[in-house]
């Protein structure tokens, strides 16, 4: 019992350290200038189908709170945190619980995320950049998804792997 609660807390600090390295560093810049497309969906979704709910909810919130901070947008950081947070755990959910398809599961989780970064922009910034927040967030979450279905098996079979009774 204690060798894979130790496991887990290992798993969710290096899957949040991940998120947090694939977010603020393996991006692609946006041309306007507003936000950049990164990696870090991909892992957050491909974590929740892999490792379930509470991993992914470390994992996608400490990471992306930390990735802003470590990108310069330090205004997103509790926004991220209950946002990416909140994504992970209903993806596990959904797919470790059998009650989505994987890739409907992500899709779930894209619109968490897209919703509530455009409450957040409008909170933060008003009704004007919510359409600019709201477009930038489909793409980012749409190649998320892509990242986050490509990645999962591997880390499917890294999950069996790590959880095996030794």
């Amino acid at each position: 019992m204690r060798t894979s609660r130790t496991r887990s807390i290992a798993i969710g600090a290096l899957g949040a350290a991940l998120v947090a390295l694939a977010t603020a560093f393996l991006k692609i810049p946006i041309p306007t200038g507003y936000g950049y497309i990164h990696l870090g969906d991909g892992l957050i979704y491909g974590i929740a189908a892999s490792f379930g709910p509470i991993l992914a909810a470390v994992s996608g919130g400490l990471g992306s709170g930390v990735a802003d901070l470590l990108a310069g947008y330090p205004v997103w950081v509790p926004w991220s945190v209950v946002i990416k947070g909140l994504t992970g755990y209903l993806v596990g959910t959904f797919v470790i619980g059998k009650k989505l398809h994987k890739a409907a599961a992500m899709v779930v989780g894209a619109v968490v995320t897209i919703a509530g970064y455009s409450l957040g922009a409008f909170v933060l910034y008003g009704p004007a950049a919510v359409p600019a927040e709201f477009l930038f967030d489909l793409i980012q979450t749409g190649s998320g998804i892509l990242v986050g279905l490509g990645i999962s098996r591997l880390l499917e079979l890294a999950a069996k792997t790590l959880f095996k009774e030794q």
